[in-house]
């Protein structure tokens, strides 16, 4: 490659990165970063923290079931920049949208997949709707997966360079992970392993390494759990039973992988066996290629892919066995899109190999060329799918930040009548909402029923005498009815004196006490 072509590559490889960081910019720019109920804890902790309130949730209670690594560096912004969380959160993903992409073509070049290919999995990771979307969201996911691309590319480097500052680079970025979410743990076994079998080192210095990283790497996460444990005597926060079975799972997983390849309307099971035996002989014929190709020699790249290869192994099947062991949601694109990249190099790398291979049978720059086209086809696809898509979010927004919430009129009293909420303890079934429009700390109404099932929890008797805790407001949203698991105000009846001060469109305020108040 010639240094002007060299130049070129970087130029579109910058650009690229830029566009990712725009999508992002411009997505957002008119209702702001969209909000979840996991985004409404990481911006409560970020504002606790950066006030030195500590690592709380919006009602005030310490956080274990989130790790603090994004939340902290949140608050750190925050209080640097004196911003509000929102806009640090959104201007965060701008950059780690840039970053995301220099680190995915980082990680190709390293694999030693031919530059078109590698510009190839630089781009869909720019704008690949299923990688766009999580950075459309104050969620921990764009920081994770950063620091998973940094884990994988230090391995990488140790696998070729073998050197020292490569593990130190490691035991950096996975320590961090495993404090960013806590399924960040599995990249810490994978370098384990990169230890014991590419080594240079006798067996038992390899074991020493083996295990110094392993206790280095985990301290942070030990160190968060022991606080967890102190504060609320569990280690991540209380969970509740397993509603989803595992072949569920496994179907899910399937249609979500398959849905990075494929529009989403071919989803039935005809297409997803497809697009597997697709992927799979893509991947066996550029093994093929390579272990020929490297017969006899040292040059096989196959050990290069060990990290890579390995993640994608580890994180499914503890992701497997965490959403099927305790109460998560069905398993989605937010809980697999941190292998959405590694994976990607799998089959760019696949096909980078087969591109190589063929250079012997057919004429290089027709090959190049047709290479280039369906390239570009494969890429137009996802491409379009994700600016029609933005296009949609820009004007609505997305989750507690949407559009829809300036029109509900429950929320608009609150608005007006900001007093309502002065010394008040607030109880609602969307306290995520209240803090993500008045910043008020406030609570979910009690549980009557295990999350996602219809298991009693606890029965009203069981509250009486412990809550309410003092005088304080129920805002009930008739919006939504996934939190039917909450009891609804009319049942608490019993228990509190509750008397009503608006009844809205959407929704009702009443005044609550406890029964023995005056």
């Amino acid at each position: 490659m010639t240094s002007r072509t060299k130049a070129l590559y970087w130029v579109i490889l910058v650009a690229l990165a830029f566009f990712a960081g725009f999508i992002v910019f411009n997505t957002t720019a008119i209702y702001g970063i969209g909000l979840s109920q996991d985004s409404v804890v990481y911006m409560a902790a970020a504002q606790n923290i950066a006030t030195g309130e500590g690592i709380k949730s919006l009602d005030g209670t310490p956080i274990t079931m989130w790790p603090p690594l994004y939340p902290s560096i949140l608050a750190f912004f925050v209080w640097l920049l004196s911003a509000d969380v929102l806009v640090v959160a959104r201007y965060l993903n701008i950059v780690l949208a840039v970053v995301t992409v220099l680190l995915t073509y980082l990680l190709a070049r390293q694999l030693r997949i031919s530059p078109m290919p590698a510009l190839g999995a630089a781009a869909i990771s720019a704008w690949a709707y299923s990688i766009v979307e999580p950075r459309l969201m104050a969620w921990s996911e764009p920081l994770f997966i950063v620091l998973i691309l940094l884990s994988i590319i230090s391995l990488n480097r140790y696998i070729t360079h073998g050197n020292v500052y490569s593990l130190g680079l490691f035991v950096i970025s996975a320590a961090l992970a495993a404090i960013t979410r806590y399924i960040g743990v599995i990249i810490i076994p994978v370098g384990v392993l990169v230890i014991l079998v590419f080594s240079r080192s006798r067996w038992h210095i390899r074991l020493v390494h083996a295990l110094s990283l392993l206790l280095i790497t985990s301290l942070p996460l030990t160190l968060f759990f022991i606080r967890n444990w102190l504060t609320s005597q569990s280690l991540m926060g209380a969970r509740h039973p397993p509603t989803i079975t595992l072949i569920q799972n496994i179907e899910a997983t399937a249609r979500v992988i398959t849905g990075w390849f494929m529009p989403s309307s071919l989803s039935d099971n005809g297409f997803v066996v497809l697009a597997f035996v697709l992927l799979f002989q893509l991947i066996a014929a550029a093994v093929v290629l390579e272990y020929r190709r490297g017969q006899g020699t040292k040059e096989t790249v196959f050990r290069l892919y060990f990290p890579t290869f390995f993640f994608i192994v580890f994180y499914v099947t503890f992701l497997l066995y965490s959403t099927t062991t305790t109460n998560l949601n069905e398993i989605d694109n937010r809980y697999l899109i941190p292998i959405f990249v590694p994976l990607m190099m799998l089959v760019f790398g696949s096909a980078s190999i087969v591109f190589e291979a063929a250079k012997s049978h057919f004429s290089k720059s027709v090959l190049s060329v047709a290479f280039a086209a369906v390239l570009l086809l494969l890429l137009s696809w996802p491409l379009r799918a994700t600016l029609l898509s933005v296009q949609y979010w820009r004007n609505t927004g997305e989750g507690f930040s949407a559009a829809v919430w300036d029109t509900n009129e429950t929320l608009n009293y609150l608005k007006s009548n900001p007093s309502l909420l002065t010394d008040q303890v607030v109880y609602s079934n969307y306290p995520d909402v209240i803090f993500a429009h008045l910043r008020h700390e406030s609570q979910f109404i009690p549980y009557h029923y295990y999350a996602g099932s219809t298991q009693v929890l606890r029965d009203v008797d069981q509250l009486k005498g412990e809550w309410p805790s003092g005088e304080g407001l129920i805002v009930w949203f008739n919006w939504g009815e996934w939190q039917t698991h909450l009891f609804r105000p009319e049942e608490l009846l019993p228990i509190s004196q509750m008397s009503k001060i608006v009844t809205t469109a959407d929704g009702t305020i009443w005044r609550v006490a406890p029964l023995d108040n005056p």
